[in-house]
């Protein structure tokens, strides 16, 4: 997980998050350290194959929700900037 452990936090957070919040960002850093990588793995498969779209009127706080094109190739990177913000994906 060392491997991808400087990459994660700049996708996860932004910036100012980062400068703002340190100890929060260093806590899930450690956490992602410590995780087993094939159980990563597994979670990022599993939450590829989910299909949320039922539930996203149950969302109560503001949501952002990205739908490509059928033949795009496009690539999503979001930054989440505050507690209540959610995003969905559907690719």
């Amino acid at each position: 997980m060392a491997a991808i452990s400087d990459m994660v936090p700049p996708r996860w957070f932004t910036q100012d998050f980062t400068a703002r919040q340190p100890a929060a960002v260093a806590f899930v850093v450690d956490m992602l350290l410590g995780t087993d990588p094939a159980g990563y793995a597994g979670c990022g498969e599993a939450i590829a194959a989910m299909d949320l779209r039922p539930a996203l009127g149950a969302i109560k706080a503001p949501t952002l929700v990205a739908v490509p094109e059928p033949e795009s190739q496009l690539r999503f990177d979001i930054f989440l900037q505050g507690e209540r913000e959610t995003v969905f994906f559907d690719v």
